[in-house]
């Protein structure tokens, strides 16, 4: 059992864009998974036998609301049960407790083998204890749209999570106005979100059947976000983003995460790497 205290963490930032924020956030006595920084976050974390937890998971999310967001992600693991992700879409599950979507990144047996790959995965009926808990699929239940691996030890990853505004265009700029026009509006209705990563392997395959692919575009509809989440999720909306990092017993994880933008917080179209307030789970 965690013992857990409130933390008041007070970060002043200098950046592109001049970001000042207070979180009070949830941390672990015996060990802090994520560390968030001004314009990200980053793990570098070894699960030893002390800490006593099959997996140790750290859990961060922003307390501002977003369409979607663009992040970078770096990743070097020990071992291939542990991993790293952009979380999308968090918010109430209609199962209880929490839902969201996570593009992850996981080792494919550890730095010197085959390589690391990606994942994209729904979740329903989280518990707050469950977020940075030890239970298989944070004790809830995932639903896995995406899952891919790379040939080559790819550690550098760039995150794009885009929400439809109007069916059959995308604004990937952030400024409300659609520069990607051509697109069908039956794929690519109103509210779905529009999952982008590169490097991208264009062997991924839809495990779930509630994702369409669409060549380098994973896109998931809104009905089915809803469905396999429970997050009442209505048209284009906008729902907390965050990070997640697992790390298995007796293996180590580094890696960073860097926030390049966000669309949408406090009434606003986009915010150069803003994530404003953050909640640690």
């Amino acid at each position: 059992m965690k013992a857990l205290k409130k933390i008041c963490v007070a970060v002043a930032a200098l950046s592109v864009v001049s970001i000042a924020f207070l979180s009070c956030r949830t941390e672990d006595d015996d060990y802090e998974v994520i560390s968030v920084n001004s314009n990200g976050a980053s793990v570098d974390f070894e699960n030893e036998s002390k800490y006593d937890v099959e997996y140790a998971r750290g859990f961060v999310t922003t307390n501002t609301k977003h369409y979607g967001g663009i992040c970078n992600m770096n990743i070097n693991s020990s071992n291939q049960n542990s991993s790293m992700g952009f979380i999308f879409g968090f918010g109430d599950s209609a199962a209880g407790g929490y839902g969201f979507g996570i593009v992850g990144i996981k080792s494919f047996n550890g730095i010197t083998s085959s390589g690391n790959g990606y994942y994209v995965s729904l979740y329903s009926g989280v518990t707050s204890d469950n977020l940075s808990g030890d239970s298989a699929n944070f004790g809830g239940t995932e639903h896995p749209l995406v899952t891919t691996w790379t040939e080559s030890n790819t550690r550098n990853y760039q995150i794009q999570v885009y929400q439809v505004k109007e069916a059959g265009k995308l604004d990937t700029n952030g400024d409300g106005t659609a520069d990607e026009t051509s697109l069908s509006a039956d794929d690519y209705p109103v509210g779905s979100y529009v999952v982008r990563v590169y490097p991208n392997n264009t062997e991924a395959h839809d495990a779930g059947a509630s994702a369409t692919i669409k060549g380098s575009d994973i896109v998931i509809k809104p009905t089915d976000f809803k469905t396999y989440t429970g997050v009442n999720k209505t048209g284009y909306s906008q729902e907390k983003l965050g990070y997640y990092a697992m790390v298995a017993e007796g293996y180590s994880l580094k890696g960073n995460w860097t926030l390049k933008s966000t669309f949408g917080a406090a009434g606003t179209e986009s915010s150069s790497g803003d994530i404003g307030d953050y909640q640690q789970w």
